[in-house]
């Protein structure tokens, strides 16, 4: 994976959702690089040292408590009916009556990966060259010909759409004093998530590339 600084591009804004003891739910903290970080910022909040070496890969705070991660499956909101909407915001006001323990939100902009296609395409131009330049019809060689502009096209497609759009990612971020307590919330937050709350565990590939995100947000990881 290179990682490579584009100096000129505006810093990305990170977005975290506070819901815990003596806070006021629905806080939204946004941080855009340029302020001073406020109380509840995403940089103050994964004040990490270490990612533990087990197979849960805990995040290990400096206290020596213990941090997880977990990815929330996003729902397309908009397309959905009024009933299933409903149904939606029900199952979550139910899963904060029963998951009890202090958590955050982080919603952070991801790059779209293309990597797959572009190879895909890419494979596909050399093969159409090599065949074009050992075709001697002249029918079959424009039609070679159009196949390597169609290629082109789509290349061209895949390099615009890495440049320009980003995908959200819906994080939730829970705490534990030790590795036993986390295991316990974390257990707790995937069987209460509900149709709301559709969660998976990341790998420690996934946890350590928003860290760096996290921690450089000028920076774009391809």
């Amino acid at each position: 994976m290179a990682i490579q600084n584009k100096q000129a591009q505006p810093k990305q804004r990170l977005r975290l959702w506070y819901k815990g003891k003596g806070k006021v739910e629905n806080e939204l903290t946004q941080f855009s690089g340029t302020e001073e970080p406020p109380s509840a910022s995403v940089l103050k909040l994964f004040n990490y040292k270490a990612i533990d070496d087990d197979k849960d890969h805990l995040i290990i705070a400096r206290d020596d408590s213990y941090i997880d991660m977990l990815n929330i499956q996003g729902h397309g909101v908009r397309s959905l009916t009024y009933d299933q909407q409903t149904d939606l915001l029900s199952d979550y006001h139910r899963f904060l009556q029963v998951f009890l323990p202090d958590h955050k939100y982080l919603i952070t902009p991801f790059p779209i990966d293309t990597s797959t296609q572009k190879t895909f395409w890419g494979q596909r131009y050399i093969k159409v060259s090599d065949q074009l330049r050992h075709e001697t019809n002249p029918i079959k060689a424009r039609q070679l010909q159009t196949q390597l502009r169609y290629i082109k096209v789509k290349q061209e497609q895949n390099i615009l759409v890495e440049q320009q759009l980003r995908s959200e990612e819906f994080f939730l971020i829970i705490f534990g004093k030790d590795k036993e307590s986390i295991r316990e919330e974390r257990d707790s937050a995937l069987n209460t998530g509900g149709i709301a709350l559709i969660m998976n565990q990341l790998t420690l590939a996934k946890k350590k590339e928003i860290l760096f995100r996290i921690n450089n947000l000028n920076t774009e990881i391809k």
